[in-house]
């Protein structure tokens, strides 16, 4: 599901966060940008995706690739209760 949703989102052009110093949100976008793991690296670094910010979907893919990056943090959060014994 969550590769469903990082590749929907560029597929819809959406934009990878990067950190821009003077924008202190920037930080928590790209961190959860960053949590989707390596389709996240694997597109800004080795396939240099951007995202087209006139495409008409732009915002969109934005918010499927945030949502990819969220849910993966919530699949290994969870995956962590159920290891430490705190979760059935």
């Amino acid at each position: 599901m969550v590769l469903f949703s990082f590749l929907f989102g560029c597929w819809l052009r959406g934009h990878l966060y990067v950190v821009i110093p003077e924008q202190p949100l920037s930080r928590l976008a790209t961190l959860s940008s960053m949590g989707a793991g390596a389709p996240y690296f694997f597109a800004r670094y080795l396939v240099e995706y951007e995202g087209d910010i006139l495409s008409s979907t732009f915002e969109y893919g934005k918010a499927f690739l945030l949502t990819a990056g969220l849910l993966n943090l919530l699949a290994v959060l969870d995956a962590w209760d159920i290891a430490s014994g705190s979760k059935d």
